[in-house]
């Protein structure tokens, strides 16, 4: 499986953790709906995604309502992921 394979895979996993967290219940409130992709890039080594709110939730205090992923290799077994606002 080549970079860029495993860089797509990385990106499902974390959305899909949003949907899996999403499910969790505080307060009889849903904890969190998630974030879909607005937009991404990717080359050989790193991927970039913006990421959007799907839906507020107020259970933890507010939510953001856009952020961005940035995945790459720092070397070949080492994957460096940043989520930031």
């Amino acid at each position: 499986m080549d970079t860029h394979s495993y860089l797509q895979i990385l990106a499902l996993l974390v959305i899909s953790l949003g949907y899996i967290f999403s499910a969790a219940e505080a307060q009889d409130q849903t904890a969190g709906f998630g974030y879909v992709i607005r937009s991404s890039t990717n080359d050989s080594s790193s991927l970039t995604a913006d990421l959007a709110l799907i839906k507020s939730s107020s259970v933890f205090g507010p939510d953001i309502q856009n952020l961005s992923l940035f995945a790459s290799y720092e070397t070949k077994g080492r994957l460096r992921v940043r989520i930031v606002k």
